[in-house]
This record gives structure tokens, C-alpha cells and sequence, in this order.
């Protein structure tokens, strides 16, 4: 018996950190990780050498394979093309032949109706409701590296200021993370400080800011505990995975109702309490995945 695990990438791209893919890979048993990337083969060559008794694979990768596949669908791709593309990007997408949302949408759906439907909200289970039933699986937080540490001992350690009020923004500057409205707030009080942790092209630091580029996450996890609050101006979240983060760090958040949030709204008088009673850290999220898995290899 083979579970394959296939994404693009199993570990992360920003720091080889762990994903959810190479987390199910290190945990379901039998199971080995595929990714894409690195194929030096076609991938339909590549699993008729294996030949698996089940594959679980990103939904962005398309329908490639008549082997029995759960997809998990995790880019809300639909909301992203009313909200994200203008048509000028759209166009200019196409001109440089570049994939466009609404190519990656296709993929998204060929995988879907070919599949055993997951997601990780149930913002993304309604968003996608025309394709038929999902079951939702929600991400996991590693909560014994996302915890509470010293805040006062953090702030000094990354010479954050520890007589100002401190909001964390994680993301990116993409126009679906809304920095624009980031970048407003910052601008508009200047009594509090911001932390920007970016996955993207880094920026300078500023008066009331300081700016990480690409960090570890042992580094993220010591930055959400300089922090007050974590903040999200997301247009839209499958998931909203570094708000989760924070909450397993203690720290309240303030997102929108996207995501995970959509139809939950916890407590932020113990934030990392409220993340526990969800079932969002790594033990509940592996054993969710098992139990899933374990079903459909009956």
C-alpha cells in the first residue's frame, strides 16, 4: 500500500519550512512525498511507476491521474478573480502568457470533480458549493513552537520599542492581503509601532516599522510574541493560517470574516485557548487526516 502526497513543493520556498504536505508525509503511514517541481519525468509516468493505492494532492495541480485522489482545495481563486484581477492585469497576464486566476480556477475544478473533495473552512466549502459536497479538514498549528514566550524579552532581543503598542502584519504585498490598507494604518498612527514580516520583495524599514523578509519560522514565532495584536486586512482567506499562529502565541487578532473566521468568532481573552477548543493544532489536524485517509483505503 502507497499514499502519495504530491504539491508543487512539499516543503516550504521560503525557508524549507514545514507545510502541511510534508507534515501528512513525515505522519500518515506508507505515505511519500512527491513534488512537482523537482519531477524529471512526466507525472503521470511517474505514478504509473508507483502505482498508488491513494493520492492526496493540492487541487492547483489539475486532474492528471484515474487513481483514486482526494484534492484539498486551499486558494480561494474564485473570490480572488472578482476581487483581485482587474481586467488590465488579466490582459496583460494573457499578452505574457502567464496563468491567470481564471486558469488556475480551471485546474482547480478539473481536480475537484475528478476527486474526493476536501477543504480547510467552511468559507471555502460555501465559496465552492456548485462542485458538490466537501469535507472540511482545517490546517494545523505546531503549538509547541507557536506559543507564548517573554514578551519583554522578545521586544529587546529584535529592538522592538516596549512602551508602544504593537501590531504584527504576516503576508505579503499582494493586493489580496489588502497591504494597501495596511500601509494607511501605519500611516495614520504613528503613536503605534508595526512589525511586516513579508514572503515577498523586501521594503525598507520606517519610523514606526520594521520590515522581515523570508524568516524562519522560529523566528516568525518569537516575532508574534513581540506583538499586541496580530492584524488582517485579507479581501478574502481560505484559511487565515498566521492569524492562527498568533493565537497559539496568545496574541488576540483582528481579521475580517473570511476563512476560518467566517463563521467563527473566538475569544480573545485567551486566544491560544480558543485555537485548542477549534482542534487547530498539528495533532488534531494529523489525526484528522489519518481517520480521513483510513476511511477511503477501505
Amino acid at each position: 500500500m502507497l499514499i502519495l502526497i504530491v504539491n508543487d513543493s512539499i516543503r516550504g520556498v521560503v525557508s524549507d519550512e514545514e507545510t502541511i504536505w510534508s507534515r501528512l508525509r513525515d505522519n500518515i503511514p506508507n505515505a511519500v512525498g512527491i513534488s512537482t517541481n523537482s519531477l524529471t519525468v512526466p507525472i503521470k509516468e511517474k505514478l504509473d511507476e508507483l502505482k498508488p493505492s491513494l493520492i492526496l494532492q493540492n487541487a492547483n495541480l489539475g486532474y492528471f491521474s484515474e487513481y483514486k485522489t482526494i484534492s484539498f482545495l486551499q486558494d480561494p481563486f474564485i473570490e480572488m478573480i472578482k476581487k483581485c484581477q482587474p481586467l488590465s492585469i488579466f490582459l496583460r497576464s494573457k499578452l505574457r502568457g502567464r496563468e491567470t486566476y481564471q486558469d488556475k480556477l480551471k485546474k482547480q475544478k478539473e481536480s475537484l470533480r475528478n476527486s474526493i473533495r476536501v477543504t480547510n473552512s467552511n468559507y471555502m466549502a460555501h465559496m465552492y458549493k456548485e462542485l458538490g459536497e466537501f469535507t472540511v479538514i482545517p490546517l494545523g498549528v505546531d503549538s509547541k513552537l507557536f506559543r507564548p514566550m517573554n514578551k519583554t524579552e522578545m521586544r529587546e532581543k529584535y529592538h522592538i520599542p516596549k512602551n508602544k503598542f504593537v501590531k504584527i502584519f504576516v503576508g505579503s504585498q499582494h493586493p489580496v492581503k489588502g497591504f494597501d490598507k495596511i500601509k494607511k494604518l501605519i500611516n495614520k498612527n504613528q503613536d503605534e509601532f508595526w512589525i511586516l514580516v513579508l514572503k515577498d520583495n523586501p521594503i525598507s524599514n520606517g519610523k514606526n516599522y520594521v520590515v522581515f523578509n523570508k524568516i524562519s519560522q522560529n523566528i516568525l514565532a518569537e516575532l508574534y510574541n513581540c506583538a499586541d495584536l496580530c492584524v488582517s486586512k485579507s479581501i478574502t482567506e481560505s484559511f487565515g493560517l498566521s492569524l492562527v499562529e498568533a493565537m497559539f502565541c496568545n496574541i488576540p487578532i483582528e481579521v475580517p470574516k473570511i476563512g476560518i473566521f467566517w463563521d467563527w468568532d473566538p475569544d480573545m481573552k485567551n486566544p491560544r485557548e480558543s485555537a485548542f477548543e477549534k482542534k487547530l493544532d498539528m495533532n488534531s489536524f494529523i489525526e484528522n487526516w489519518k481517520n480521513f485517509i483510513d476511511k477511503h483505503l477501505e
